[in-house]
């Protein structure tokens, strides 16, 4: 189906007649639930549907439709990593990036209503995109997948073509002419039909809720009905697919129907019930009460029902306590049991009902794995509780669920997990016997055990790095190819040097001075830091800050200070830039460290500090009668020390008396 010719009157947007396209088949089998967990079995499969339920006057709920926080950013990835898995050409919404320049703030020039607020550019993922669209313009991200689906298919393709994206919403896309080539492009098409959608009731533009003559097909001598619209989002659904399904359409939700039938706001209904639950509000004490009947009522284990809990009919969610336990029930997930016990316990530490977890979406089903052992676990609307054995309960988040699948479950290398998830913001991380995972508001993505060893070693999320922030990537480099991985703090790279976290005191200079694939190369040390001030190694020298100021250590002094420990050896942090020097004796080079001076010349690089330091300056430095340093101080366990020169040497005795210094 495609959205008709982009019209216009009082300066606001409209959609004309569409035409019908050929029936994108609907999966019949659906073995995840709606909160996107996997299911355990038959009790966790989305229940029947039947074209008799179809109200053509009420097909959404405004409260659905309108819904500005239905899905997260990972959340829609999620979805999109579900029904999509593996991508053929690289173009699917699941692994597609865009650069999208981004909106001004949109209002109705007829009524002044907002339509969308402004929504921010960049290169992002399309689920980035379609959850900003969602929030500007208070339209369901579920809406606008179930639009992508019911118009091209591109929510399940795993190869979309450039005409299905260039076309992805239907916008602009009449029935009786081409596509307005002023609305092509997958960026624009997700923007201006959620847009549109909402134009609809903002500006109070063509059908409003009332009673109107929907047709069955763009054929008028099909014929139609006159359908009293109850809500806003159906009458907006019907002004951008002008057409109601016919009864053949309607008896065969999976297929095709007659020559005048018509399937886009069947497939709405049907993709959206089928994804995300009902469409319209269900009677959640009656859903509570069969379910109870289910368990065995009184004689079942849940035993005699506690103080009745109201749940008006338009509720979302509701609850109620038995003796042995509770009913949870959403609009969303169905209602199902938590009886007492371990899941229940730690249900209820969460805040029940009420707190994280949100309201059960499946029944607490044993688990069998002969590779990492059994145990048991149950799903809710935004975790999934699982427990080895006899052991704790853990909440795995939803945001890491689809690549914990990906990986094989608790039957994967992962196993089960050990700690639960901690969290800042959208992003999250969390221990499982074989490895950790991780997510930012755009990925989710495994800790390699390497660079996990090293996390730990700096204390994990609470740690310096902090929570991580990319996916561990390959990098390639004129100095030796490796990885590279972001946390909050520090960027972590892998070389054949080892796994080193550089500084974020460092990292704006190191880049500047061009990253791995510059002169520095590849970290191959932490970095070391006393207050605001740091200095790590690399493959090609040291880089440090002090204060404002950005030093190098490299060459000659270099291979000395390493030799000597590096930032963490007895010169200290380097305190001036390196010095070109020129000298009776010869030149050479110099650069202070906090503690002493390192000098380079001919006769190889080496450390002056102390008592020898002060009596070398006070003989007239490298300019003077002693030269350039032939060696480093030789200090014996008295704590005498003496260094030899060009034209001589200094002697420190034991103790703090002043060095003495022989010539020739």
């Amino acid at each position: 189906m495609h959205v008709g010719v982009s019209q216009t009157r009082n300066g606001d947007r409209a959609s004309g007649p569409r035409r019908p396209r050929a029936l994108v088949a609907l999966v019949a089998a659906i073995v995840t639930t709606a909160a996107g967990l996997v299911a355990y079995g038959p009790a966790g499969q989305a229940e029947a549907l039947s074209g008799a339920d179809f109200n053509p006057g009420m097909i959404i709920t405004d409260d659905l439709f309108y819904d500005s926080h239905a899905m997260t950013s990972a959340q829609i990835q999620a979805f999109l990593d579900r029904e999509i898995g593996s991508c053929a050409n690289g173009q699917c919404l699941n692994v597609a990036t865009i650069n999208f320049s981004g909106t001004p703030t949109h209002t109705s020039t007829s009524t002044g209503n907002l339509i969308c607020t402004a929504i921010a550019g960049g290169t992002i993922r399309i689920s980035e995109l379609i959850y900003r669209t969602q929030v500007a313009c208070g339209i369901s991200a579920k809406v606008i997948l179930v639009t992508l689906q019911k118009e091209q298919g591109l929510v399940t393709s795993r190869a979309p073509s450039d005409t299905a994206l260039a076309h992805a919403m239907g916008m602009a896309c009449p029935d009786t002419a081409p596509c307005d080539t002023a609305f092509a492009g997958l960026a624009r098409q997700i923007v201006s039909g959620t847009d549109q959608l909402k134009t609809y009731k903002a500006a109070a533009f063509a059908r409003q809720p009332g009673v109107s003559y929907i047709q069955y097909s763009p054929n008028a001598s099909c014929g139609g009905t006159y359908v009293n619209l109850q809500n806003y989002a159906t009458a907006a659904l019907y002004n951008y697919t002008p057409y109601q399904p016919n009864a053949p359409a309607l008896a065969n939700l999976g297929g095709t129907g007659d020559s005048c039938s018509s399937y886009g706001n069947r497939n709405f209904w049907n993709y959206f019930n089928v994804w995300f639950g009902p469409t319209s509000y269900v009677d959640g004490a009656v859903r509570i009460a069969a379910e109870y009947t289910r368990a065995g009522g009184t004689s079942g284990p849940l035993g005699a029902s506690l103080a009745v809990r109201p749940c008006p009919l338009g509720s979302s969610t509701c609850y109620q306590d038995y003796q042995g336990g509770l009913i949870g029930w959403s609009n969303s997930g169905g209602a199902w049991t938590i009886l007492d016990g371990a899941v229940r316990d730690a249900y209820l530490a969460a805040g029940g009902p009420g707190g994280s977890w949100g309201m059960p979406t499946s029944l607490d089903n044993p688990i069998d794995s002969s590779a990492t052992g059994a145990g048991h676990g149950q799903n809710f609307q935004n975790v999934q509780a699982l427990a080895k054995g006899t052991g704790a309960v853990i909440a795995l988040p939803l945001t890491l669920q689809a690549v914990y699948s990906s990986l094989g479950w608790v039957r994967g290398a992962l196993g089960w997990p050990v700690s639960s998830a901690v969290c800042s913001g959208t992003n999250c991380v969390q221990q499982f016997e074989g490895g950790m995972l991780a997510n930012t508001a755009v990925e989710a993505f495994q800790i390699r055990a390497a660079v996990l060893d090293a996390y730990k070693g700096a204390g994990g999320p609470s740690g310096s790095w902090g929570f991580p922030t990319s996916s561990e990537n390959p990098i390639d480099s004129p100095r030796g190819n490796g990885s590279g991985e972001n946390f909050e703090h520090v960027q972590v790279l892998s070389s054949a040097g080892g796994i080193h976290a550089v500084a974020p005191q460092l990292l704006p200079q190191y880049s500047s001075l061009g990253w791995v694939r510059g002169a520095l190369g590849w970290p191959v040390a932490d970095a070391a830091c006393s207050s605001s001030n740091c200095a790590q190694e690399f493959q090609g020298g040291v880089l440090a800050n002090v204060g404002s100021q950005f030093l190098q250590v490299t060459g000659p002094i270099m291979t000395a200070y390493h030799a000597s420990g590096g930032v963490i050896g007895a010169w200290g942090m380097p305190s001036s830039a390196s010095s070109a020097l020129d000298t009776p004796s010869g030149a050479g080079l110099g650069q202070n460290f906090q503690n002493g001076q390192a000098l380079s010349s001919s006769a190889g690089a080496f450390f002056v500090s102390g008592r020898i330091l002060t009596a070398f300056s006070a003989a007239g430095w490298i300019r003077g009668s002693l030269g350039w340093p032939l060696a480093d101080a030789v200090c014996v366990s008295s704590g005498a020390c003496t260094q030899k020169f060009q034209g001589g040497s200094i002697s420190a005795p034991a103790g703090s008396g002043p060095a003495t210094i022989a010539l020739g």
